[in-house]
């Protein structure tokens, strides 16, 4: 995988840049993407809920997910999310299996703010539950605590995007690889109202990287709905050959009409 060091560098550099440039109100971006974990952030008290579909075809199998995630905003600046994924597993020749998948939560900080400068970076830190069935292909029979790191600059009308991820297994059982290590990047262009979206998603893990290629649109079909439809394309041995994701996004304002909600 990449150096860990290049991209330490990028962003102390990215990082010095943004405090000489400090602007106004910026561009607002998509709620969430098809992949990559992006750099938005939910306001205090909104709420978002997300639910998506995926289809991965693989030389051996076949593999469907139907995820619901919901994210809370505790201040402007921290965000607790988690995830729940329905998995279809269906193997050339043999038999399906389907089952809840790996379960997950995470914690998110802003540590610069991409609402009010040109560039943002979040931290964030998620732990993964081993509720999927490992011997059916459900899960990785593992516990699992994944920091990361999220950056995002505007370069003209472009907004790019950096993911980096490392899940670490913290118990002894499971076959899987005890470290996952995952890059992802972004491009977006607005476009009336709506983006156009390239993504690049890759993880590394056992000596093996999958990475995709993922084209993607995403449309704002009102203040507080937005739908999204990508088509991942492999383009290593371990990746699946192609898919398709679908996912919709509804936002939700002053869920507990808490009041005076900092940052």
């Amino acid at each position: 995988m990449p150096s860990w060091p290049k991209y330490f560098m990028l962003l102390v550099f990215s990082t010095t840049l943004v405090w000489a440039a400090e602007g106004s109100e910026q561009p607002p971006l998509p709620t969430e993407l098809a992949v990559i974990e992006g750099i938005t952030m939910t306001d205090a008290d909104e709420a978002y809920v997300s639910g998506s579909l995926q289809h991965i075809k693989f030389s051996d199998q076949r593999v469907w997910t139907a995820g619901l995630d919901a994210a809370y905003g505790l201040t402007d600046r921290l965000r607790l999310s988690a995830g729940l994924p329905y998995l279809r597993v269906e193997p050339n020749g043999g038999s399906s299996a389907s089952g809840i998948g790996d379960v997950d939560a995470s914690l998110r900080y802003a540590a610069i703010d991409y609402r009010h400068k040109p560039f943002g970076l979040d931290v964030g830190l998620g732990l993964v539950a081993p509720s999927g069935d490992e011997s059916q292909g459900l899960g990785e029979g593992t516990t699992r605590v994944e920091p990361s790191l999220t950056a995002a600059g505007w370069l003209g009308p472009v907004n790019l995007q950096l993911h980096l991820a490392w899940a670490h297994a913290v118990d002894g059982s499971g076959e899987e690889p005890r470290d996952a290590y995952e890059y992802n990047f972004a491009v977006l262009r607005p476009v009336g109202k709506g983006f156009l979206v390239l993504e690049g998603n890759g993880e590394t893990a056992g000596g093996e990287t999958s990475y995709y290629v993922t084209p993607e649109l995403v449309w704002k079909a009102s203040e507080h709905v937005e739908w999204r439809v990508a088509a991942p394309i492999g383009v290593t041995e371990a990746a699946g050959d192609y898919g398709v994701i679908v996912g919709c996004t509804i936002e939700i304002e002053h869920l507990f009409h808490r009041g005076g909600a900092g940052n």
